[in-house]
């Protein structure tokens, strides 16, 4: 005996997501409504599944793409203060101490060359700020004087 169960009680098949790039074949008005409306419903069934902040994180993950690893502030904030208090500004030597002052950073033969070149990044971004926060000064000083001299111009 056969038992068949009426379509409005059968669990729907999961079909596979197929975006496929756009072609002269798949690139009509009619099958990109299609794959905007299963996106669309896509969407909507992951907003309801994980909740509306966990959703919102995954799509800027998405869309951002690969940007690279984050940041390590602690280790970069204890690289700087390392390298300020450091008497002789030897990079080479500097990476050397520090990766036997910090042996979690790593004992291997890459490890100091690692922290070398981190501190080469820390510098070089800490100088790129430095002109930039004097470019802003300079334009401001700028504009203050070009005020200056608007307020004082008036009729009287």
């Amino acid at each position: 005996m056969m038992f068949k169960l009426p379509p409005r009680l059968a669990v729907p098949r999961m079909q596979p997501l197929t975006f496929a790039p756009p072609s002269v074949m798949n690139d009509t008005p009619e099958a990109r409504a299609k794959a905007e409306r299963d996106a669309k419903a896509n969407l909507r069934e992951m907003d309801r599944y994980f909740g509306r902040e966990k959703f919102k994180e995954l799509v800027q993950e998405i869309s951002k793409g690969g940007q690279g690893n984050t940041p390590d502030e602690e280790r970069n904030a204890r690289i700087r203060a390392e390298w300020k208090e450091c008497p002789h500004k030897n990079m080479s030597l500097f990476a050397r101490e520090y990766c036997d002052r910090h042996p979690d950073e790593g004992s291997g033969r890459k490890a100091h060359t690692k922290v070398r070149g981190q501190l080469k990044r820390l510098l070089k971004d800490e100088q790129r700020e430095a002109e930039d926060d004097a470019e802003r000064e300079r334009e401001y000083q700028e504009a203050v004087r070009s005020r200056g001299s608007l307020v004082g111009s008036g009729t009287k």
